[in-house]
């Protein structure tokens, strides 16, 4: 079977891990889209561009000879850790541009003009969409949305895959700029430096793997929301 994987986010963190599982796979094409230079890597082309900017995806280079295509709505933006009344509005806004606006833009616009015969779309949540932590509210309830959209997704269209999956904790550029955030910023950080420590952090490959499989197998996933923690 042909596929077509294109993967927002893959200039580092999880979506460099999802690129480089995807191009290893036999008959495996890979399109990475993201603001920074994406990696070196066999049967990927990169594609520059910012998600937040309103037409970011009129980016997605979709193919119409596959047998399977599949989006993965990887990246994400935690924005300024700060309780409420401390935040500039701007960046409340990013922050649901990105994780909300932009993965509901692709995955309508992949919905609307893909060919495959089979489509599977995958947008990473978080744990922080079912979990109430301090200064991170834009965050949560980002994430909670996306969520509740794959939710909606998979009633409006059933013969499209729609899974939405928590990665758990893992060891990416987000959990090096939360261990980062002042102390009177955000209250809980110890929790997440104590993680660190005492490497509860898994690898991008090895949570890249787990979630790479359920995009070829989504048959498999035990719901269309989970965790991979719950595994």
């Amino acid at each position: 079977m042909s596929t077509v994987v294109h993967i927002t986010g893959t200039s580092s963190g999880l979506g460099k891990g999802l690129a480089e599982f995807y191009s290893a796979q036999e008959n495996t094409l890979v399109h990475g889209y993201s603001r920074r230079p994406g990696p070196s890597l066999p049967n990927y082309t990169h594609h520059q561009v910012d998600l937040a900017e309103a037409t970011s995806e009129e980016s997605l280079s979709l193919s119409g000879e596959c047998d399977r295509e599949i989006l993965i709505n990887n990246a994400g933006w935690i924005g300024p850790v700060n309780a409420i009344g401390n935040l500039d509005s701007m960046s409340i806004s990013r922050v649901f541009e990105i994780n909300v606006s932009a993965v509901a833009r692709w995955t309508n616009a992949f919905v609307r003009n893909s060919q495959a015969a089979e489509k599977v779309v995958i947008s990473i949540s978080s744990g922080a969409a079912k979990s109430v932590i301090p200064s991170w509210s834009a965050y949560c309830a980002s994430k909670a949305a996306v969520d509740q959209m794959t939710e909606v997704w998979n009633a409006d269209v059933p013969d499209v895959h729609f899974l939405s999956i928590a990665p758990g904790v893992v060891d990416t550029e987000m959990q090096a700029d939360i261990r980062s955030t002042a102390d009177e910023a955000f209250p809980v950080k110890d929790r997440f430096v104590q993680m660190h420590e005492s490497g509860e952090l898994k690898s991008p490959a090895e949570v890249a793997k787990i979630i790479g499989m359920f995009g070829m197998r989504p048959d498999k996933a035990p719901s269309n929301v989970f965790s991979v923690r719950d595994l």
